[in-house]
């Protein structure tokens, strides 16, 4: 989930504690349960890893990206994932509430035109501000 600011011309990302990209800043969310929806993934991922509820009928549907990184958390493994993407604007009671669990070691702000931020937030950044005039 890309978690945009209450004034949407931010989105937060946390530096992950694990690999791939351990150290880096990067979008929130995680694995899908078995036989769990897509949207009800995207809520519980929220909650684990930034203790916030978000509202369902808020999330807006980015679209779906593939992910290929050289190294994952196995020793000898790549990273490949297919992603199913979500933006959510956060108000300012969420905004303020925002805890981190142990996926990442902190959280920060990054302009949505940041020119560092890595190409596939990049690509669902401009993704979710075209589809939604954001």
């Amino acid at each position: 989930v890309v978690m945009f600011s209450s004034n949407r011309k931010k989105v937060l990302f946390g530096r992950r504690a694990n690999a791939p990209l351990k150290g880096r800043y990067y979008s929130f969310g995680g694995r899908l349960l078995k036989n769990e929806s897509f949207v009800n993934g995207a809520v519980r991922n929220a909650e684990q890893e930034l203790n916030l509820k978000i509202k369902k009928k808020k999330l807006m549907f980015g679209g779906v990206v593939n992910e290929i990184f050289s190294n994952s958390i196995y020793s000898d493994t790549n990273y490949h994932a297919v992603n199913i993407y979500w933006g959510y604007i956060l108000d300012i009671k969420e905004e303020n509430k925002i805890t981190l669990d142990g996926q990442h070691t902190s959280c920060r702000w990054f302009n949505i035109s940041d020119k560092k931020l890595h190409p596939y937030l990049k690509e669902r950044i401009n993704s979710l501000c075209d589809k939604y005039d954001l």
